[in-house]
Order: structure tokens, then C-alpha cells, then sequence
């Protein structure tokens, strides 16, 4: 299971559970086509669970299932990268300014070309607004994983909202606790195995 297979597509996140023993996500496919075939038992899940032995990436699907486990102890590495969809911003700006651009021509020109470098301004700003405010309601991606002491590399590359971007993030922080051997271990209980969750539709 290599990082490739992971990351070829967002996830959307099913379930996050973090524990002083360790966390688990969920996730699954993201569109339409993909929550009907979660209805029809035929969806694909991915789980990573981590305690502080090891990671297990999983991926269950209707037509089989695959597993990677990685002990802690040959963890080199460990990933997080989180990110906004910045092209939004940057449309959101540039329709702005074309359209501040439009107003201010419009103020030199006559009656009737000020009319049209109006109307032209107007659209622009709409536009550059409707991008602006999309950008701020998006979700997040967030790539969590590791790299191995073999090279390998597991990851899940996930649509995350604010809160469960913060979630993600201290996931990530035990992750590199654990690796690097600081975790309390007392009393530290294994997390639960990998359950069926019912899907849900974005």
C-alpha cells in the first residue's frame, strides 16, 4: 500500500477518535457515485489506526480487503500537511480588483462607456466575492501518515473542517511522540478494531 494508492483522491473523514493510547480514523471516497455504492454495501473505507506499537493502514472494500502494518519502531518519519484550495482565493482577488479597475475607468469615460465598464465591474465583483466567501467555507486537506525505515510511504489525504483540522493536528503531534519513544506507556489499552460505520453523503 503505498502513499500513491492513498493520496490519488480527498477522503471524506467518517470517524476520528483520539485516545491516550493512540487514534483511529476513518474515511471514505467523496461524490455522489461513491455514497450510493456505500448504501449498496459496495463502498470502500480506509482506516488508520496507531497505538504505541504500530500503525495499520486498511482499505475494505466489497471486493476484498488490504492491510499494511508498520511497527512504531521502524517509523523514520512522520507526515502532515494541511492546506487551503488557494485558487479560490486568488479569483476571489482578481475578480475584485478587475472589477475596482472597471469602476474607476468607468468614472473617466462617457455616459454610455461608463454604463457598460459598470456593468462589467459589478459581474467581476460578484464573482470575485462569491470566490472569496467559497474559500472561506471550504474544507481543509490534511495528509497524514509516515514514512518507514524500508522506504515505504502510508498516508490519507483528507477533506477536514476547522475542528477536525485541530483533531488531525494532535493526532499527528502523539504520532511523533510515539515514534520518537515519549509516550506514557502505563496502562495504555490497544484500540478497537476496525468496525462498519454507516456511510454519509457530501
Amino acid at each position: 500500500m503505498s502513499i500513491k494508492n492513498l493520496m490519488q483522491s480527498k477522503l471524506n473523514i467518517e470517524e476520528l477518535n483520539k485516545e491516550p493510547s493512540g487514534f483511529r480514523i476513518a474515511a471514505r471516497q467523496k461524490g455522489l457515485m461513491a455514497w450510493i455504492a456505500s448504501l449498496l454495501g459496495m463502498g470502500t473505507t480506509n482506516h488508520m489506526s496507531a497505538d504505541t506499537n504500530g500503525l495499520s493502514f486498511e482499505t475494505t472494500s466489497f471486493s476484498g480487503n488490504e492491510r499494511a502494518y508498520i511497527p512504531m519502531d521502524h517509523v523514520s518519519a512522520t507526515v502532515y500537511k494541511y492546506g487551503r484550495p488557494v485558487w479560490m482565493l486568488i479569483i476571489g482577488l482578481a475578480g475584485l480588483g478587475y472589477g475596482v479597475v472597471n469602476f474607476l475607468v468607468g468614472t473617466m469615460a462617457n455616459s454610455r462607456e461608463a454604463e457598460e465598464f459598470y456593468m462589467m465591474g459589478f459581474l467581476a465583483v460578484v464573482i470575485g466575492v462569491v470566490f472569496f466567501v467559497a474559500y472561506k467555507m471550504a474544507k481543509k486537506t490534511v495528509t497524514i501518515g509516515v514514512l518507514s525505515d524500508a522506504g515505504t510511504a502510508d498516508a490519507l489525504q483528507l477533506e477536514a473542517s476547522d475542528s477536525q483540522v485541530e483533531e488531525l493536528l494532535a493526532m499527528s503531534q502523539w504520532l511523533e511522540q510515539a515514534a520518537a519513544g515519549t509516550v506514557d506507556t502505563a496502562s495504555v489499552p490497544t484500540p478497537p478494531a476496525p468496525a462498519d460505520m454507516p456511510p454519509a453523503f457530501s
